[in-house]
């Protein structure tokens, strides 16, 4: 997914954000969307495309992800009150981790 794609997709979860609602998950909040669309427009400006998923957590939150460079990836979760996690990966194992 592109971060077009992605924008598109997290604008129409802040317009109608029950439709994520499911049997045991709650869906993302206001304040984790608004968090998101902000960071992935950051992103996009600096040219950074998310380019592999955007999913809800089930508990409030939203996160998405990157293949910036190949073994490289990176993902950003935002939490029920917009507090985001940075995380970036090397052959999937954790080589670094920030608070936002």
């Amino acid at each position: 997914m592109s971060a077009t794609v992605f924008e598109a997709k997290l604008i129409e979860w802040l317009e109608n954000p029950e439709q994520l609602r499911d049997e045991g998950c709650d869906p993302p909040t206001r304040e984790a969307l608004e968090s998101a669309l902000r960071w992935l427009r950051a992103l996009a400006n600096q040219e950074i495309d998310a380019k592999v998923w955007l999913v809800p957590t089930g508990d409030g939150g939203v996160t998405f992800s990157g293949t910036p460079i190949k073994p490289l990836s990176w993902s950003l979760e935002f939490d029920e009150m917009g507090k985001g996690e940075y995380v970036v990966f090397l052959r999937g194992k954790i080589i670094g981790r920030s608070f936002l």
